[in-house]
């Protein structure tokens, strides 16, 4: 650089292990003032999250029902890059599979779920891992069994439809709970 002139520098440097990082940039020809020619920095990298997504056809074609699920997890549709390690798996890998290794569990398109599936993901909520569930289409009578009952956080009820020429009304049941404020105070009837 000339004297009197300034510049902007980038660069990166993958850390593909948690924790904290420090570096220190510092020019390679100091000038007349060597303390201002050196700069430290730190970081804190987090681990990444292992994510189990459960579905009837972990094998299937990308655009399966988990298709967008995992593309908002990882959009740029490459293991090992961003904070989630997603792995997809059937539920009737569930009962062979070690869950203990997933931050969480998610069942995204999956129907065929068992009662020794249900009885393993209560166990391992139980143990405190976390359990996201999507319902759907293919939300069927398993997830109405008592083993179903035994691992979700609410009960799953009958699909229901309103006509296409009626409005479709919801029976608010907890009025203090957050998302019924905030539907409340965004002037929702």
């Amino acid at each position: 650089l000339q004297p009197g002139t300034a510049t902007e520098l980038s660069f990166s440097s993958p850390l593909s292990s948690p924790g904290h990082h420090w570096g220190r940039v510092s020019l390679l020809n100091p000038d007349g003032l060597p303390q201002d020619d050196a700069r430290g920095f730190a970081v804190q990298v987090a681990p990444d999250v292992s994510v189990l997504c459960v579905e009837d056809e972990p094998e299937s074609s990308p655009d399966s029902p988990s298709y967008f699920f995992r593309l908002a997890l990882n959009p740029w549709q490459q293991p090992g890059r961003g904070a989630f390690r997603i792995r997809r798996a059937s539920p009737a890998e569930l009962r062979e599979l070690a869950l203990g290794p997933y931050d969480v569990i998610a069942l995204v398109g999956a129907g065929r779920m068992t009662e020794g599936a249900w009885q393993r993901l209560d166990g391992y909520v139980s143990g405190g891992g976390g359990l996201l569930v999507f319902l759907g289409p293919l939300t069927g009578a398993s997830y109405r069994g008592a083993a179903a009952r035994a691992a979700l956080p609410g009960r799953v009820g009958q699909v229901a439809s309103a006509p296409a020429d009626s409005p479709f009304g919801l029976r608010i049941v907890r009025s203090g709970h957050p998302r019924v404020r905030a539907w409340k105070a965004s002037g929702a009837s």
